[in-house]
């Protein structure tokens, strides 16, 4: 009686699903699915500039500045899964992923009272993976074009090495250090707001273009091995984002896709430095902290796709 009473709920069940699923296509017309992998390049870098006033005995109050400029230029590829109903509803998740690691030389600069006293560089490698939900509302709807309301919520990842220091000074002094000198990793976490407008350019074509504006939590950790010093900081801020893509049907199933798009990120927060061995510095777990922080990104990306609908 059990089993019976089991296999009758499953029935009603399964009844009821295929009820919603009949209900649900034909209140709202087509369905739509995509699946589009994609390659291409990123171009750019990941900022940070730390500052603050300190006061030195025999000499007064200074200030003093450093920044370092981390590059991610690189090859990614990527897959994008969307979901389209009746042209006015449509969500998309997507993934990217670098797949070359040498991304340039980091350089990195230490001011006092504005003028550069040390520069370094080294060579750079990262690892970087990005997760993008993204929702569309289409509010308004013609024939050869559309325009529509855009949400969603952006994670990148950044994980870098810096190897191989060079450095000089303004006094001429010059050194070089092989091997790994330190590390950096930094994680964007972005909801968004934004439009779109899709214009049909002819029977084939699609022109999409797009604006959106984010708030950014940003988490970031640098090692500097050479000084056995970690420093982590937490910043907010806001990001601007353009993009555009044309489409190409080959068929009623198949489409190619080239995209561009470009992503500006500024934040402001604050550091805290631990020394984690004693080195002739300090001694090991000496920390400083509320140090004046600026995290600033600007990513371009160019993608071209591959993609099918069903």
């Amino acid at each position: 009686m059990a089993t019976r009473q089991k296999n009758r709920i499953h029935h009603i069940f399964l009844i009821l699903l295929i009820i919603i699923a009949v209900s649900y296509g034909t209140a709202y017309g087509e369905i739509k699915y995509t699946i589009e992998p994609n390659v291409g390049k990123l171009y750019g870098h990941t900022l940070y500039n730390i500052s603050g006033t300190e006061y030195l005995e025999g000499y007064g109050y200074f200030n003093w500045a450093s920044k370092l400029e981390w590059p991610i230029d690189s090859t990614v590829a990527g897959l994008n899964l969307a979901i389209d109903i009746d042209n006015t509803y449509a969500v998309e998740v997507g993934a990217r992923k670098n797949i070359s690691r040498d991304t340039g030389k980091i350089g990195d600069s230490d001011y006092l009272e504005g003028v550069r006293f040390i520069y370094s560089e080294s060579d750079t490698e990262m690892d970087m993976l990005e997760l993008n939900v993204k929702a569309r509302f289409n509010v308004y709807r013609r024939q050869k074009n559309t325009l529509g309301i855009i949400g969603g919520f952006r994670y990148q990842d950044f994980s870098f090495e810096a190897s191989n220091l060079v450095q000089e000074d303004i006094w001429g002094g010059y050194i070089t250090v092989d091997g790994l000198v330190g590390t950096y990793k930094v994680k964007y976490s972005i909801p968004f707001v934004g439009v779109g407008f899709n214009i049909r350019l002819g029977e084939r074509t699609v022109l999409d273009l797009a604006t959106q504006l984010g708030y950014v939590i940003v988490k970031d950790e640098d090692d500097h091995v050479l000084r056995k010093k970690k420093s982590t900081g937490d910043s907010a801020g806001y990001s601007l984002g353009v993009s555009g893509s044309l489409m190409l049907n080959l068929t009623p199933n198949v489409f190619m896709e080239l995209k561009s798009e470009y992503t500006s990120i500024t934040a402001y927060g604050k550091q805290t430095q631990t020394w984690y061995e004693t080195t002739e510095e300090v001694a090991a777990g000496t920390t400083i902290e509320d140090i004046d922080l600026k995290i600033e990104s600007s990513q371009a990306m160019a993608t071209l796709g591959i993609g099918v609908r069903f």
